[in-house]
């Protein structure tokens, strides 16, 4: 099986081609999802988010993929329903790096930095409100989203390449009917652990060993060389040193690793 997301606690497997399940690892309860079509329309898959906590009912899942013609496109479901919802049908959007459930709104974060409020409309995707970074970017970058125990939703930019580069942290703030990017330069007592497939954030203080305002990111490389075996590699970023400490060594999986803080609602 491969994991393709972690979402409030809960883990999302492909455990054959095109059937997805959703696990929570604690209780070992398993909710299957209708099958994913793979192949011409969904050529690769990406992440896969759910809007809330399995455990307290009906929800809804995202997945974001690239369709045949290598552009980012969105597959949407939510439970009950008999078939996904492929929306592919867009042309200014872009591939999204990131997406994600917030206060009954879609976020979704495109590969230049772009972040933008979605309105799914049957197959098709509507972009209502877009917020640019005022950020001078200087290396290719990832996106991702996390929502903090406050209810805040936080947007953090870092490079997933050979080098070591900053990682930079903004929240969306809604004011005057509109979204802001405020720049987040203290995390204070947390620690926010970011990946491929999912992003969380906790208070360092429950969690010996992990330090306050400090960004946790884990990732595979390519032998650079070579071009066959993989890199396991995990940077610590303090945010206000900004200093890195780096840990990477070969490693025989294949596939990206999960952070996890396993819901306890069962």
């Amino acid at each position: 099986m491969i994991c393709y997301g972690c979402s409030h606690g809960w883990l999302v497997f492909e455990k054959i081609r095109s059937q997805f399940v959703v696990l929570n690892p604690l209780s070992g309860k398993t909710i299957d999802l209708p099958p994913l079509k793979r192949g011409g329309r969904c050529e690769q898959l990406g992440k896969v988010v759910l809007s809330r906590d399995p455990s307290l009912g009906s929800f809804e899942v995202l997945v974001n993929y690239s369709n045949r013609f290598n552009k980012g496109a969105l597959a949407h479901l939510k439970l009950g329903d008999e078939f996904w919802t492929y929306i592919d049908r867009y042309s200014d959007l872009g591939t999204l790096e990131d997406i994600t459930f917030y206060d009954k709104l879609i976020f979704g974060v495109s590969s230049n930095g772009r972040i933008m409020s979605l309105e799914i409309d049957h197959v098709w995707i509507k972009i209502k409100e877009e917020i640019v970074p005022n950020i001078s970017w200087k290396f290719p970058f990832n996106s991702y989203f996390v929502e903090t125990s406050k209810g805040d939703l936080l947007i953090v930019y870092g490079s997933m390449d050979d080098y070591d580069k900053p990682y930079y942290v903004y929240k969306l703030e809604l004011s005057n009917g509109e979204f802001q990017c405020i720049q987040v330069e203290n995390l204070g007592d947390q620690s926010l652990f970011i990946g491929a497939n999912n992003c969380t954030l906790v208070v360092a203080s429950n969690y010996p060993g992990y330090k306050a305002n400090t960004i946790y990111c884990s990732y595979l490389l390519m032998e650079r060389y070579t071009g066959s075996g993989h890199i396991y590699k995990v940077q610590e970023f303090n945010l206000e040193d900004q200093n890195i400490i780096e840990d990477r060594r070969r490693h025989g999986l294949f596939f990206e690793t999960s952070w996890i803080v396993p819901s306890i609602n069962f």
